[in-house]
């Protein structure tokens, strides 16, 4: 998604604060990134220090701020890139079997992307695996909000059912029914 995640950062800060109180946070959080180029390498520490002054400016929790993102991610990406979304799947449970081959064909034409490692395991009609590798923790609430997004996009309801760690606490698994 590349520079796709500052531009829904933008989208989602806007909408709960304002265009005029969002320049204002993004001015005192001290991050300057062109939330215009899509084709930039996006920084997991620039996320959260977003996050971090949008949820100091909304008065509400840091991870539900990120969860909110992750699917503000989904939104801002179909709406204003639908052929990206378009290229991973029509149903949620393709796409989310096509998103770990997605990252690593975008980890080849953007060579700066560090982008997040998920595998699928257990695909059955109405649920699968997802397993997310803890690059950064801090990141869990992001994922599950971007899950939920993706329900939203394919008028999905899901269930998300964290399930124990198996990987010497480097991944965690999420079953996701709908």
């Amino acid at each position: 998604m590349y520079g796709v995640i500052y531009v829904a950062i933008k989208d989602y800060a806007e909408e709960q604060l304002g265009p005029e109180k969002w320049e204002a946070v993004l001015s005192q959080s001290g991050v300057t990134v062109d939330f215009t180029v899509t084709e930039q390498p996006y920084n997991d520490t620039v996320t959260y220090k977003l996050a971090k002054a949008i949820a100091a400016a909304t008065e509400q929790s840091f991870t539900y701020i990120l969860y909110n993102i992750g699917k503000q991610v989904i939104l801002t990406t179909n709406k204003k890139f639908n052929n990206i979304m378009s290229s991973r799947g029509g149903t949620l449970r393709e796409y989310l079997i096509n998103l770990p081959n997605y990252h690593n064909r975008i980890s080849l034409i953007y060579p700066e992307l560090t982008p997040p490692e998920f595998r699928v395991s257990d695909t059955a009609d109405s649920s699968l695996v997802l397993h997310y590798r803890k690059r950064h923790p801090e990141m869990l609430p992001y994922v599950e909000g971007y899950v939920n997004g993706l329900a939203t996009i394919f008028n999905e309801s899901v269930v998300i059912e964290p399930q124990p760690d198996t990987d010497t606490n480097t991944e965690l698994s999420y079953k996701i029914s709908w």
